[in-house]
């Protein structure tokens, strides 16, 4: 039978694992939020690009003939706006932010103090309070990692949504063309 030191020594060691495994999982999903911020942006940037190359007067001509000029344009500024707030969005995900490091330093000291303690007093339950110690060092980590992943996804979430507006309103001009081009 297990006596009561070794499974609180199990139990932390758990816990242990858990917040480890915790901080690596965070640090992916730090790195595909940042990801796919890039892509977002770059897809922003290339609209953009696209957009004004190709607004001319004479491109949105035949709409602006069936509809009225001012409709046309707020339209084309409301999407030129809107690819703007992606990318700032965007580079705000990317935004270098302090990272939480793994608490290694905490570690070194706590291995440090272990180490200066005569070997006759290790025993299972000095075992257990030194992993109780590290585990007692992931909290505040995993909480900042928590805290970064959640406002970088919230900023992420606002960067699709005035791209995915944007989508709606440059088909909604290529529709409005090419229906202005047919009928004129």
């Amino acid at each position: 039978m297990m006596t009561a030191s070794e499974l609180k020594a199990k139990v932390f060691q758990r816990a242990l694992d858990a917040a480890e495994s915790q901080y690596e999982e965070n640090s992916k999903i730090a790195l595909l939020l940042e990801d796919k911020a890039q892509k977002s942006a770059t897809i922003a940037g290339v609209l953009l690009a696209a957009g004004l190359t190709f607004v001319k007067k004479e491109t949105f001509g035949p709409v602006a003939a069936r509809f009225s000029i001012p409709f046309v344009e707020i339209v084309v500024v409301l999407t030129v706006v809107l690819l703007l707030l992606t990318i700032a969005l965007c580079v705000f995900v990317l935004w270098v932010r302090e990272r939480p490091a793994s608490p290694v330093v905490g570690l070194k000291d706590m291995a440090v103090q272990i180490n200066s303690v005569p070997e006759n007093e290790l025993d299972e339950s000095a075992y257990a309070r030194f992993l109780n110690d590290c585990f007692d060092l992931w909290p505040g980590v995993l909480n900042q990692q928590e805290r970064i992943n959640s406002s970088k996804s919230r900023e992420l979430l606002f960067a699709h949504i005035a791209l995915s507006i944007s989508f709606v309103l440059i088909g909604w001009l290529l529709i409005l063309s090419m229906e202005a081009i047919k009928r004129g």
